[in-house]
């Protein structure tokens, strides 16, 4: 795992896959860039406090994702569309991407649901989708992902999938 380049590594998160997080944000994190230290100890539950959010939880030091070697993600997307070429869309995405084969096991997939809005264009579908986190903090480690929003908004230039 450690030993695979990071930009050779899987992230998940974006416009193409788990819609309801930021583009490459859904997987394994770093909390100290100087060190490589992962945000998965209990140790980690100490870092550093930057501020707090509007429901006045901590907001801790920035963590900075850094891929698996071994993703799984899945998409169910229901579409309608006008004979105008103006469609509508619902959906439902889960996820993650892991650093090693043991932390894969059990899986542990993070949903979101979403709507989106098409538009038929001569080369494909214009759309927009915006998306909603259903699980606010990660189960195992409960300060890993308070940084990410609940809400993520996506354009994209033809369908997801």
């Amino acid at each position: 795992g450690g030993s695979t380049p990071i930009a050779e590594r899987l992230y998940l998160g974006g416009s193409n896959d788990v819609r309801g997080w930021r583009a490459r944000r859904l997987g394994p994190y770093i909390c100290d860039p100087d060190t490589g230290v992962p945000c998965v100890s209990a140790r980690d539950r100490a870092r550093p406090v930057v501020s707090t959010d509007e429901s006045g939880r901590p907001v801790y030091a920035d963590t900075i994702p850094i891929g698996g070697v071994l993703s799984l993600f899945t998409s169910i997307e229901l579409r309608v569309y006008s004979l105008q070429g103006v469609g509508f869309a619902l959906f439902s995405d889960a996820g993650m991407a892991w650093l090693t084969y043991a932390d894969a096991v059990p899986p542990v997939l993070y949903p979101s649901v979403g709507t989106g809005l098409r538009y038929k264009l001569p080369f494909g579908a214009a759309r927009l989708d915006v998306a909603r986190r259903l699980v606010e903090l990660d189960v195992l480690n409960p300060e890993m992902f308070l940084g990410e929003p609940l809400w993520n908004v996506h354009f994209g230039l033809a369908e997801a999938f």
